[in-house]
């Protein structure tokens, strides 16, 4: 029984049609940990081009993107060595199909207080 369960399990994966959640406008905001490109860091040492790629290729995948920032881009500091460095971990990406709903979206983040992160705001 126990063998039965597992091919049921790993078939299921192969015949169930994709989740049609993906195809449908969305928009999804939080804290994703990497920067997309290097203009999303500020300070300490310069970040390899593959910490970003992960990033940019999972946006391509599910037909998305990060939404554009007006104002401060960074969300994320921390001293490091007596320096600060900033860096832009938070986001907002939303499918394609979200902007056709929302036609001028933009990120906005707030000011940094007694935390590391700052505060986001979706505009539409």
């Amino acid at each position: 029984m126990h063998q039965r369960r597992i091919e049921t399990i790993m078939n299921f994966g192969r015949t169930y049609p994709k989740c049609t959640m993906l195809d449908i406008p969305w928009c999804l905001m939080g804290d994703f940990n990497k920067i997309a490109s290097l203009n999303e860091k500020l300070g300490g040492p310069a970040p390899n081009v593959n910490r970003f790629q992960r990033l940019n290729f999972f946006l391509s995948n599910i037909n998305a993107k990060a939404l554009q920032v007006m104002g401060n881009l960074f969300t994320w500091k921390k001293r490091v060595h007596m320096r600060l460095v900033y860096e832009r971990f938070d986001r907002i990406i939303v499918r394609n199909e979200w902007v056709d709903v929302y036609p001028n979206p933009h990120e906005i983040h707030g000011s940094f207080t007694r935390s590391n992160r700052c505060p986001m705001i979706v505009s539409t």
